[in-house]
């Protein structure tokens, strides 16, 4: 579901929902939700903190000047929530 917040990767995207609508809308479903959409290592953990099962990532990596170490960061904050 998203975008959560702005991207660059779709700019005709539809506007963010935000944290706070996704997190309603995680809750009102019983289908999986993933999340997409201006999500980095800096805000995932808000994003999943929200309920979604998953997160998806495009710019976080591919336009990292480091993908491999942008998408180490990414896991590391899955990793750690996976354990909450």
């Amino acid at each position: 579901m998203g975008p959560v917040f702005a991207t660059l990767t779709k700019p005709l995207a539809a506007p963010a929902l935000g944290l706070g609508l996704t997190t309603r809308l995680a809750a009102g479903t019983s289908l999986p939700c993933v999340a997409i959409g201006g999500i980095d290592a800096a805000n995932a953990a808000q994003v999943r903190a929200t309920g979604v099962d998953g997160i998806a990532v495009v710019s976080a990596v591919c336009a990292a000047t480091n993908p491999e170490a942008a998408a180490a960061a990414l896991r590391r904050t899955e990793e750690k929530e996976a354990r909450r």
